[in-house]
């Protein structure tokens, strides 16, 4: 799973019932109150908003259904004054008017997610950043204090990374950053997180996970980076240092700052390993 996608997208069925519920209480007040009361203001506005949450597709559905009400209510309405050439003209001017505004808004929407995800997503890895790791930090966080939901934060580096770039230019520097991207999205679960806090330093979250079953989960993750970079002979290895929600109960700043020192620890007592605190050592 990307762990950057930006917002929440309501399900198909929660989006159409908002929109039939709204459709229902403007078309229900359009057929009750007199025909001088123009109730198209809100047609209009029923429908940018279906086309802001749903696209363009749902726009024009949405469009489509307000057509056919107002034309029942011209065919139907007793104080109607029924078909006439200024009434067809105004109804296709509407029509192509709302088709633009559809599609403006549509478009304007889709710009609006993608600059949302930008600033939430590293643009090489296609990682999480850090305002990513911190939110899920905090909603996981708040689940440890409320329900004693365990989880295990861990922070890793590359260990000659820096000669890799120097060696073989940022080129496949950059390679060997994607590909490390990529196998530890294939270790952890959908719900886990993964993101890019720095040059070649990464962080890991790995929720409803306790201590010791962490600890396995990132030494299967290290073998596995270890084999990736074997294969493309890239002369990497990676140093973690690892820390359980329990271990450092004073907040979200002390588990991170934790998990920061074990990891440089890791580094300067030889590197390729993972340094951990708790469980049962």
């Amino acid at each position: 799973m990307n762990p950057t996608i930006p917002l929440i997208k309501p399900s198909t069925k929660l989006l159409y019932s908002k929109i039939l519920i709204l459709f229902a209480v403007l078309s229900t007040a359009d057929w009750f109150l007199p025909a001088k009361f123009d109730m198209f203001d809100g047609y209009e506005l029923l429908i940018m908003f279906s086309a802001w949450m749903g696209g363009a597709k749902y726009g024009i559905a949405t469009a489509a259904f307000v057509s056919l009400n107002i034309i029942l209510q011209v065919l139907l309405r007793e104080d109607s004054n029924g078909f006439d050439h200024f009434f067809l003209i105004g109804h296709a001017t509407h029509i192509v008017v709302i088709t633009a505004v559809i599609y403006a808004v549509s478009y304007a929407r889709h710009d609006h997610l993608a600059a949302v995800a930008g600033a939430r997503t590293d643009p090489l890895t296609g990682l999480g950043n850090r305002t990513v790791l911190m939110e899920r930090l905090a909603i996981e966080f708040h689940r440890f204090n409320r329900g004693g939901h365990p989880f295990v934060l861990a922070f890793m580096d590359i260990d000659g990374f820096k000669q890799v770039n120097d060696k073989h230019g940022h080129d496949i520097g950059d390679q060997v950053l994607r590909s490390v991207a990529m196998t530890i999205l294939r270790h952890i679960r959908p719900f886990d997180v993964a993101t890019r806090i720095g040059g070649d330093e990464f962080c890991i979250l790995i929720a409803d996970t306790c201590h010791n079953d962490g600890l396995e989960s990132l030494q299967r993750l290290q073998s596995g980076l270890r084999a990736a970079m074997e294969e493309r002979n890239w002369p990497v290895t990676f140093s973690i240092g690892m820390v359980e929600a329990a271990d450092q109960p004073e907040g979200i700043s002390a588990i991170v700052s934790q998990a920061d020192q074990l990891m440089y620890e890791a580094k300067r007592s030889g590197k390729n390993k993972i340094v951990h605190r708790g469980g049962n050592e």
